[in-house]
């Protein structure tokens, strides 16, 4: 089975969940959670199907509409952005693959997953996707991997720019820096 399309099958799965949750959570028909999950989702089904495609001449029976798109209140206070990105980053030293492959094994079993064919790189996606990135540096000694550091940058982001959500990636602009904060590991 193609790593790439298993990725891609297990981040659809989380874009349903999260999705389902903010629909059962939402607060009224603009609820900003749901919007964001939609789009997430949306992304998440073209993803797979792409994935799926290139690996096997595949398609989806999905086909999602553009959705409406959340409309951000006005901001009452000069000064204050209207949107604000925050952008993390951490590096990782794969001390044992072994380790890390046992590590998404056992998540993927708590979940009920099938995990033979799993590889480093995809365990620590796995890891990931049910931690995040602050909870994984905090267990990287335990799950085969070594915490080089990491930074996180606030941006003001141009409300009209939706460049983040479709090229998340792509260039940042060091002039919108609101704040950043580093954290540096010593070698060792």
């Amino acid at each position: 089975m193609s790593p790439e399309v298993r990725t891609a099958a297990e981040a659809l799965k989380a874009a349903i969940d999260r999705h389902l949750e903010a629909c059962a959570d939402k607060r009224d028909e603009q609820d900003e959670a749901v919007q964001v999950a939609f789009l997430g989702l949306r992304e998440a089904a073209e993803t797979y199907e792409d994935a799926l495609y290139d690996a096997y001449d595949e398609v989806t029976p999905f086909e999602f509409s553009r959705g409406p798109i959340y409309e951000p209140a006005e901001v009452a206070q000069p000064g204050v952005p209207e949107r604000v990105t925050v952008l993390q980053r951490g590096d990782f030293a794969v001390a044992s693959a072994d380790d890390l492959v046992a590590a998404g094994r056992r998540l993927l079993r708590e979940d009920g997953q099938d995990d033979e064919e799993l590889a480093a790189v995809e365990s620590l996606a796995v890891y990931l996707e049910a931690y995040g990135l602050d909870e994984t540096a905090a267990a990287a000694d335990d799950v085969g991997l070594r915490w080089l550091g990491g930074t996180t940058w606030l941006l003001d982001q141009d409300a009209e720019d939706d460049t983040l959500r479709r090229a998340p990636f792509s260039v940042v602009d060091e002039s919108r820096l609101l704040h950043r904060f580093d954290e540096e590991v010593s070698p060792g």
